[in-house]
């Protein structure tokens, strides 16, 4: 009876050292305004850069799209925009639409 406490309490502590080491990532799913102040590719890949233009607080986000949706946006135009947060990497995934 002992043992199998014991082996049950070591899985856990193995499982536990196992979730500790190798955390899932956090990812967050955002629809807003977003202010395109700064768009430019590198290779094969697409970036722009802008804020919320309705957030309590400034944050500048820079976001890798794909060539259909940079060719869109344009420079000091703003969008409400769908975009995926993963760790420190931010992804386009839709324009909404485009306001005014």
């Amino acid at each position: 009876m002992l043992k199998t406490y014991s082996l049950a309490i070591v899985g856990l502590l193995v499982a536990g050292l196992i979730y500790w080491a190798y955390p899932n990532p956090v990812v967050t799913s955002t629809t807003s305004s977003f202010s395109i102040t700064k768009k430019w590719s590198e290779e094969d890949a697409f970036w722009i850069s802008g804020h919320d233009p309705q957030a309590r607080e400034m944050r500048s986000l820079t976001m890798k799209t794909s060539k259909e949706m940079w060719e869109t946006l344009q420079e000091g135009e703003t969008y409400i925009l769908s975009y995926t947060i993963k760790e420190e990497k931010v992804e386009l995934e839709e324009i909404v639409e485009e306001e005014g």
